[in-house]
């Protein structure tokens, strides 16, 4: 599917990007009660991918990806990694 998009002109990393409006997303959580495993703008971006016809991807992997990749910063406000 990345290739399939890559041949009509649109980038992975600009699609998803722009679920963020191109700057990182700093959630700010105030303690490490509750990981954040299930974001609301992980379901926005499934929902599109699936529409793009990528398989396989729900919102639980998503928010994962999300994080890994920098795109959205979940440590909590205390966390050294900050």
């Amino acid at each position: 599917m990345i290739l399939k998009m890559s041949q009509t002109g649109m980038s992975f990393n600009d699609f998803i990007w722009s679920k963020v409006d191109f700057v990182p997303m700093d959630l700010e959580p105030k303690n490490n009660a509750k990981m954040m495993f299930d974001l609301p703008i992980a379901r926005r971006v499934c929902k599109d991918m699936q529409e793009l016809g990528f398989q396989f991807v729900g919102p639980t992997n998503i928010s994962f990806f999300l994080q890994a990749s920098g795109i959205i910063n979940t440590h909590w406000v205390n966390c050294s990694y900050r």
